[in-house]
């Protein structure tokens, strides 16, 4: 899986990650947990399997509720 997205309310995150799976997509939060003990000090990780990553990323610039996080190894 690769990181597509961070979040600082673990309810946006929430709200995307429903959105990609209505579109067939498979997701998983991290730290959301964490997230709402701390606040935005601890963000919210919303990662998708490699084959769907630039599926997602069209997907949400559709609906504009990210922030994409760039691979700097690319």
């Amino acid at each position: 899986m690769q990181q597509l997205a961070l979040y600082e309310r673990y309810d946006e995150a929430h709200i995307v990650k429903t959105r990609l799976e209505h579109e067939g997509i498979n997701c998983l939060l991290l730290d959301e947990h964490v997230n709402r003990l701390y606040g935005s000090m601890v963000l919210v990780r919303l990662c998708v399997d490699d084959c769907d990553l630039e599926r997602a990323k069209q997907i949400l610039r559709r609906y504009q509720l990210f922030q994409v996080v760039e691979d700097e190894t690319a």
